[in-house]
């Protein structure tokens, strides 16, 4: 089906313009009212140049200006989906772009991280779906590589058969002597029957993005848009915009959640040998699928209102997934801990840490309650500006101080022949899990206080879009850090692989 070159259907060209079209639609809308449906009229637009040269020049330009930006837009659109091209060619993916800025891409098929589905409410009316095709490629793993609009069912058949591809070259790959040109073709590899992991309701996703919220950052919001005008004004006006600004945060936080449910609901886990599948969402539907060989971190996350009903949810660093739209792949939402590292157990079990882990030294704590001395402090520099600052001070402090207890009891570390682990964070806690052939660089940092303790830090990185950010632990024993340093080094680096 896709031997031969395929176009995108054609709705991309409406897709492509949606920023566009709602502002004409909206433009559309207010000159109906003005002028009403002598716009559909030609002499209409004779009559504006005619009050253009007349002197009317800026407005009936501006009027006229319009409609050749959206005409020109919609030619461009146009000749995007005329112009571009994909098919499968052996185990090759080839793209093309006859466009002002040509491209022409081969890549082999093994080469791609992940192909995922999705669908939002335009594509279900129209009966269309959205197919990303995410690669090896750390330069791009922060956005998706392609992205073609089909028809539902070719958006179908395309995955299936770039993973099936996957599939028998994996299997060649794992069995060289069973090589030969039949079997390299490209007949796809038998399907697996897929097992569903772990469900979750609609319900089960509200209550995974209420109990996600970050609550501590919302109490700080609170406390600039409220507390710190009220320490200066008091004016019957000024609480009248406080309380608007209050309202705007609290309804967008709302919105936040509502939507993070609909994003989230019926999500569903499903695995075979050696793939993972995922599917979610009750307006924008989305399927996700990769090899398992692709993750490369497993996260443990626990918010503040989840460790407050002994809950978490487990997240995924996959390579080259796309995170233009802040996307997660949650391996499991909100759940018991316990319930977690099943999961973890039975799905992952490459990424479970043997060694028993150890807790940060005490010099943290210390190190900690100076960092909330000193910021309560820089806190009392308000009272320049504002009365009664010593109370935002004091509640700073406080909260700081808090936050360092907190901080500190959280902070552990391990390292066996496979696996680092490490939990921090001070009121959303995580722990998180690598295999040292992912890890990118380690750094280990100390200085002339600390070397003396034989105490230091250690960061690194990891190829991933949803956690490419450095990883810091807490100040542990640096022998500690040397070990995991050289098997880092020691290990195969899976970076040689991509792109």
């Amino acid at each position: 089906m896709f031997d031969s070159p395929k176009r995108n259907h054609f709705t991309i060209i409406f897709e492509r313009l949606a920023a566009v079209l709602a502002f004409f639609a909206v433009f559309f809308i207010n000159s109906l009212q003005e002028y009403g449906w002598e716009i559909f009229r030609p002499g209409f637009y004779t009559e504006l140049v005619r009050t253009a040269l007349n002197g009317g020049f800026r407005s009936a330009l501006m009027f006229l200006a319009f409609f050749v930006f959206v005409i020109v837009c919609m030619f461009l659109s146009y000749r995007y989906w005329l112009k571009t091209y994909f098919y499968i060619e052996s185990t090759d993916f080839i793209y093309k772009r006859n466009t002002l800025f040509k491209v022409d891409s081969r890549l082999p098929v093994q080469n791609i991280a992940t192909v995922n589905v999705e669908r939002n409410i335009f594509e279900r009316f129209v009966g269309t779906a959205k197919v990303k095709i995410d690669l090896n490629s750390s330069r791009t793993a922060s956005k998706t590589d392609f992205k073609f609009v089909l028809k539902r069912e070719d958006a179908l058949s395309l995955k299936e058969a770039l993973l099936s591809i996957k599939a028998r070259q994996s299997a060649d790959a794992a069995n060289p002597e069973n090589l030969s040109p039949e079997a390299s073709s490209v007949s796809a590899a038998p399907s697996e029957v897929r097992r569903r992991l772990i469900t979750f309701t609609a319900a089960e996703a509200f209550r995974h993005k209420l109990l996600s919220f970050p609550i501590i950052q919302s109490v700080i919001s609170v406390m600039l848009i409220v507390v710190l005008p009220m320490l200066k004004i008091r004016s019957d006006s000024s609480m009248n915009r406080m309380l608007f600004l209050l309202l705007i945060a609290v309804g967008g936080s709302v919105l936040s959640i509502v939507k993070g449910a609909f994003d989230l609901g019926n999500y569903t886990v499903e695995q075979d040998s050696k793939m993972l599948y995922i599917n979610c969402g009750l307006l924008n539907k989305r399927n996700y699928a990769f090899e398992r060989g692709k993750i490369n971190a497993v996260i443990i996350n626990e918010p503040v209102l989840s460790r407050l009903f002994g809950l978490c949810s487990v997240s995924l660093a996959v390579v080259g997934f796309g995170n233009e739209k802040n996307e997660t792949t949650h391996l499991s939402l909100t759940v018991k801990k316990k319930r977690a590292i099943e999961i973890i157990s039975e799905c992952v079990p490459d990424f479970v840490c043997k060694a028993q882990s150890v807790r940060a030294h005490p010099f943290s704590l210390f190190v900690s309650v100076l960092r909330a001395i000193f910021w309560g402090a820089a806190t009392m520099l308000l009272g320049f500006f504002y009365n009664y600052a010593y109370i935002m001070a004091a509640a700073v402090f406080v909260l700081l101080l808090i936050g360092a207890v907190t901080e500190f009891a959280g902070k552990y570390y391990a390292a066996d022949e496979n696996i680092i682990y490490y939990s921090g964070g001070i009121f959303n806690r995580s722990q998180g899990m690598f295999k040292y052939e992912n890890i990118q660089d380690v750094r280990i940092k100390t200085n002339i206080f600390l070397r003396k303790a034989n105490l230091g830090r250690m960061s690194f990185s990891i190829l991933s879009a949803a956690a490419m950010k450095k990883h810091k632990t807490g100040l542990f024993d640096i022998s500690l850090f040397d070990k995991a340093a050289d098997r880092v080094v020691e290990a195969e680096d899976k970076s040689s692989l991509l792109l």
